[in-house]
């Protein structure tokens, strides 16, 4: 058996693990799609499979052993059932890029349990913090009013505006920060070795205490999390600060009482710079009014209780296995009617329930739900009972006798050992071993001269699994009432990762993985039994099977890397026709752009997105042309790929819309009022739609079915500006000029700036009405 201490394999491991938390992060980056067009999700799948041939390799040679805990269960349970909820719902184009995610995610967490050990964690805590620091910093410049574009910086309009950084939404990276803040904050209180506690200024012969250094960090980013103002970021950082204050207890607080008073300091100064900053009017956004915005009916609260209220409703009406996952934007519309009427202008489908508990049970179900409860349930449970045994005294008689017996040089036989006849010891690698700290098969003997040590390893240990409990925490308070996203999801798993570590062995009398003083050739690093065995011919049936499915995922994953690509293309030349003059340079981009999306639709052509995109410029290019020649080919085009989109995705109503629309502008009335119909049975309280149709009722003169749709429209939502132009339009070519000229100054009171309603109210003057 080979010492797994020292192989190469688990430093390749450990430094792919790296890069995948630093692509995730970086892929969010607002100018990385610009610079470099990579998906944001490319990372983590790409870096997933890359890990899966590896382990998969790393398993057949050594054998580690994975945890069979009821945690682990209910993570791969959680996963099954939202693959169910996906096939059972009919919504696989969407659903199963979402399960990769979510196995993805709870790979790396597999990994950390079974791979990893204290030293390794260890190394990642300082790259976590280097990566929020840069990532703050960046942050605080954008706040500043400069951006990095393309390694040159250039002045933006970003002054006083929400701090954004790398992550691309002040949400994104307010959730990024309150799970590194309470980490940054405990290990200040970490009791350091004396030759450990001092870290050298660089180009000084300063010296500065690590645990005052941390305090520092925690204090930026504490600032780079104001200034996102976010209400659920401030909201889940002082919940998680509160969490690591009451697990730090008041000893460690008042034994470090210097540190506290600083902490103190640094939030009475961070308190009066931030409202200095506001009553002197160098902020866009006010962080004051943000928060008192929540007692007067703030429109984000609003609805944000309204998509509650609707997400109750979906999981009401389909409890078992939910309606598939990102299937809320269409699973909300028939509840429309409970939208508040002052948000009811907002015509965006909403991706998310802004609850990480209501979108799970709305997607996949109230099982799925409760595995994920159960899944956070032994998670907080064990960690705390870790936290609360690691922090009891000596006087405890489970520690005193795990001492006595070490110092009588007795070792202790541990779960999974067996003894031979004359002492010595033996392995049996089908006993389940814990997978850190109890299954090291030699227990290290504390002397007089490592003993402090030991002591200081297991308060790191304590103190670590404060900070990524307290992180945790803060994370679910934060996706209470916001959007959860990839990037800190990834890292949701990872910090649970850590945390099954540390709650699994870091309360043992050789916490710390410090390795053992044996002469046995066989030691394992980390959990389970490790057995340098030959590959046997069935063990490389699997691994090829794992590699030949690896590699095929891979494959998958590049064309829809590929197309998105292309897809960014298609859209940059898109964007361009309507700031040009010439008809034929409009020609010319739209031939590109063509030829783009013919790219993005041979890569992936199973999504409904491109079709309609790809419609759309064949439908507004169409009405270019049609000024200067009727081209039947290309209005072809575009009904055909509207009903591609539909054929792909018949609930969505925004391809039935659009078809209307062509329809009706090319005179085809009858198919144009089936289409619009048919989007309006979706989504019966879309007031677009509704205006849509009333405009085709004008046109095929049927006077009384447009008043009708008309005074709909204005009952779903009395406040659109588009709705009332149209209206007193409507009035006035009726000869109804009163009532024409009551809905046209309404709709100049909402819009001054609508031109076309001015002109007809100097219309209706002239006439002396």
């Amino acid at each position: 058996m080979k010492n797994i201490l020292n192989v190469k394999e688990n430093k390749i491991l450990f430094i792919i693990f790296l890069f995948l938390l630093f692509g995730v992060v970086l892929a969010f980056s607002v100018r990385f799609d610009s610079a470099f067009v990579i998906p944001k999700r490319f990372f983590l799948r790409t870096f997933s499979l890359l890990l899966f041939i590896f382990v998969i390799y790393f398993a057949m040679k050594y054998r580690p052993y994975i945890s069979r805990s009821p945690m682990v269960i209910s993570a791969f349970v959680f996963f099954i059932l939202s693959l169910l909820s996906t096939f059972f719902s009919l919504n696989i184009l969407a659903g199963i890029p979402y399960c990769i995610d979510i196995l993805c995610c709870i790979f790396i967490f597999l990994i950390i349990t079974a791979l990893f050990n204290f030293d390794d964690i260890k190394k990642t805590v300082p790259f976590l913090f280097i990566l929020a620091g840069i990532v703050g910093a960046y942050s605080i410049v954008q706040h500043l009013g400069w951006d990095m574009e393309l390694f040159h910086w250039q002045q933006v309009d970003l002054v006083k505006n929400r701090s954004i950084s790398t992550l691309g939404n002040p949400d994104f990276l307010s959730a990024f920060l309150v799970m590194i803040i309470p980490l940054a904050f405990v290990c200040a209180f970490r009791d350091y070795d004396e030759k450990d506690r001092f870290i050298s200024i660089p180009g000084t012969i300063l010296k500065m205490d690590k645990g005052y250094l941390y305090l520092v960090f925690w204090g930026f980013l504490c600032l780079v999390n104001i200034f996102t103002y976010s209400r659920a970021g401030l909201m889940s950082m002082a919940l998680g600060l509160l969490l690591a204050v009451i697990l730090l207890g008041k000893n460690v607080l008042f034994r470090h009482w210097k540190k506290s008073i600083c902490i103190l300091l640094i939030l009475v100064i961070a308190i009066c710079g931030v409202l200095a900053m506001e009553f002197s009017g160098k902020t866009r956004h006010s962080l004051v009014k943000r928060i008192t915005a929540i007692f007067q009916g703030d429109n984000n609260l609003t609805t944000r209780i309204y998509l509650w209220k609707v997400a109750l409703n979906v999981v009401k009406k389909n409890p078992i296995l939910g309606v598939g996952p990102r299937t809320f934007s269409i699973a909300y519309l028939p509840y429309r009617y409970m939208e508040p009427m002052n948000i009811r202008h907002r015509m965006a489908a909403p991706e998310s329930a802004h609850n990480l508990f209501l979108d799970i049970a709305s997607f996949s179900g109230l099982l799925t739900f409760a595995a994920f409860c159960f899944f956070l349930f032994l998670l907080f449970c064990k960690s705390l009972k870790a936290i609360f045994k690691a922090g009891k005294t000596s006087n405890n008689k489970q520690l005193k006798k795990s001492k006595r017996n070490c110092r009588r040089d007795v070792l202790v036989p541990i779960k999974g050992e067996r003894r031979t006849e004359n002492g010595g010891r033996m392995t049996d690698p089908v006993s389940r071993f814990s997978p850190l700290a109890s299954s090291m098969w030699d227990v290290p003997v504390p002397t007089k001269e490592n003993h402090n040590k030991q002591e200081i390893i297991r308060g790191d240990n304590r103190i670590y699994l404060i900070g990524f409990i307290a992180g945790l925490f803060a994370y679910i308070s934060h996706h209470l009432v916001s959007f959860p996203t990839l990037p800190d999801r990834l890292l949701f798993w990872v910090y649970a990762g850590f945390c099954f570590v540390y709650f699994t062995g870091g309360t043992q009398c050789n916490a710390g993985h410090s390795r053992p003083q044996s002469n046995e050739e066989n030691v394992p690093r980390s959990g389970g039994s490790y057995k340098g065995e030959k590959l046997t011919p069935l063990k490389w049936v699997v691994l090829a099977v794992a590699a030949i499915f690896s590699i095929f995922l891979i494959y998958f994953n590049t064309r829809i890397t590929l197309a998105d690509y292309y897809f960014a293309r298609a859209q940059a030349y898109q964007d361009i026709i309507p700031r040009l003059s010439k008809y034929k340079s409009k020609e010319k981009a739209f031939v590109k752009s063509i030829k783009e999306y013919d790219k993005v639709i041979k890569l992936n052509p199973i999504q409904p997105r491109y079709w309609m995109k790809k419609g759309k410029l064949f439908d507004r290019f169409a009405s270019i042309n049609l000024q200067k020649e009727h081209t039947t080919k290309i209005l072809e085009q575009a009904i055909k790929n509207y009903i591609n989109a539909i054929k792909l995705n018949p609930r969505d109503p925004y391809p039935y819309k659009h078809l209307g629309l062509l329809y009706s502008r090319i005179g085809m009335n009858d198919y144009s009022e089936k289409a619009l119909k048919k989007a309006l049975e979706i989504d019966p309280y879309n007031v677009l739609i509704i205006t849509d149709l009333a405009l085709l009722y004008d046109k095929m003169k049927k006077y009384d079915l447009a008043e009708t749709y008309f005074k709909r429209a204005l009952e779903v939502y009395p406040g659109g500006e588009w709705t009332l132009g149209n209206m007193g339009i409507f009035y006035y070519n009726r000869g109804k000029n009163r009532r024409a000229k009551e809905y046209l100054e309404k709709a100049l009171e909402i819009g001054p700036g609508a031109d076309k309603y001015r002109e007809y109210l100097k219309k209706i003057k002239k006439k002396g009405e």
